[in-house]
């Protein structure tokens, strides 16, 4: 306590007052007395005795002298203790009465400040339900005119659902009459095509069936022709006289072979003008019935450049043995045989696309290649000029 002042200390806890010594030399050492020997230092055995009495009296003097010294210095130190004991007790004591003043005063305050705050607390609380009031009227307000809101709409959607439903009938009603319409005009289309069809196929056969009449008795008498004057022809080649009539003869003869593809050109330029450019064969029932047509005349001027072409092989044959000496036969036998063979290979896939009427994109294109080659073929027609050049010695 002797260091420490009321600031200090915990004013919550009553400080302990210091107990007052009732003996002030209490504090003094319990061995505080002048001995005889104070101040003298122990000597060893072997020093020797003073031998002045009056010297070590002077040292007993001396040291008595320093002992009081100490003795009193040691009693005003103790006093100022006392006296520092003694003011911070009465210190304490006022500083207790200010903190107690304090205290007091800080309960006061804090007194107002809860009622402050309860007043305050008070006011907030009637405004929340003030606020409340206005938000639950609010809500009642809001929710009363979502259900107008509400009945509004559905009356509205139920009566647009109701002239929705009359639009689908009628329009439902007028496509229903426009699809039997339709179906009577499709009918009749139909009907109309198919008796078009009908006139136009006869009309076809009748066109083929003279026109094959007509190819059979030209050919006829080609051959009859041609059998008679070829004798006459070798006899010539035999003396060496192959003049300009007899090339004329062979030049129309092989011109003839050629002439045979012009038919099947203009049927396949025909057909590739009504097919057009288009890559989905989507056509009405009186162009598919033209295009039926179209490829049955193709096919049939197949059949009679065919039947030309086997005609010519067993023609050629049969000079050929009888002359073994007409080299210049066996080129031609050979490019006929190549055109049959050509003309065979369109036919075979017109006959396999036909049930389609062309409509394959893949079939069609298989008779393209096939008329390109049978083109070919026609082309490497031997002439007379390339059959004299390579049998001039013949000749």
């Amino acid at each position: 306590y002797l260091c420490r002042t009321y600031e200090d200390f915990d004013f919550a806890v009553q400080p302990i007052r210091p107990m007052r010594p009732e003996n002030h030399f209490a504090t003094l050492p319990r061995d505080f007395r002048v001995n005889e020997n104070d101040g003298l230092r122990a000597t060893s055995n072997d020093a020797a005795p003073f031998e002045d009495n009056s010297e070590m009296l002077k040292i007993i003097k001396e040291t008595r002298k320093r002992n009081e010294q100490r003795r009193e210095e040691e009693e005003k130190r103790h006093l100022a203790r006392m006296r520092a004991l003694t003011m911070n007790d009465e210190e304490l004591i006022e500083a207790e009465r200010v903190h107690m003043r304090e205290k007091r005063e800080m309960e006061e305050k804090q007194k107002e400040k809860d009622a402050q705050d309860d007043l305050e607390r008070e006011n907030r609380l009637k405004e929340m339900k003030e606020i409340q009031e206005q938000q639950r009227k609010e809500e009642e307000r809001r929710k009363k005119d979502h259900e107008e809101l509400k009945e509004k709409q559905a009356l509205r959607w139920n009566t647009r659902e109701n002239e929705l439903k009359k639009i689908r009938e009628e329009t439902k009603k007028d496509q229903d009459e426009e699809l039997k319409k339709l179906d009577a005009e499709k009918g009749t289309c139909l009907a109309q095509s198919k008796e078009e069809s009908i006139r136009m196929k006869d009309d076809f056969d009748n066109r083929l069936r003279l026109e094959n009449e007509q190819i059979e008795e030209c050919y006829q008498e080609y051959c009859n022709r041609w059998r008679s004057q070829f004798g006459y022809m070798i006899v010539l080649m035999k003396r060496n006289e192959w003049n300009r009539k007899m090339e004329n003869k062979w030049t129309m003869r092989l011109d003839g072979l050629r002439e045979c593809f012009t038919p099947i050109r203009q049927s396949v330029n025909s057909l590739r003008m009504e097919l057009g450019n288009s890559t989905r064969f989507d056509f009405s029932a009186i162009d598919r019935s033209k295009l039926e047509i179209t490829v049955n005349i193709l096919m049939k001027r197949l059949e009679v450049v065919m039947k030309v072409m086997e005609n010519e092989v067993e023609h050629i044959e049969r000079m050929t043995e009888e002359h073994p000496e007409a080299a210049f036969l066996e080129d031609i036998e050979e490019s006929v045989r190549e055109i049959r063979e050509a003309t065979l290979d369109m036919y075979t896939n017109l006959e396999k696309g036909e049930h389609k009427s062309l409509t394959d994109m893949k079939k069609w294109k298989q008779c393209e290649e096939s008329f390109e080659d049978l083109e070919k073929k026609f082309d490497l027609i031997p002439t007379v000029s390339g059959l004299k050049e390579k049998y001039q010695k013949g000749f």
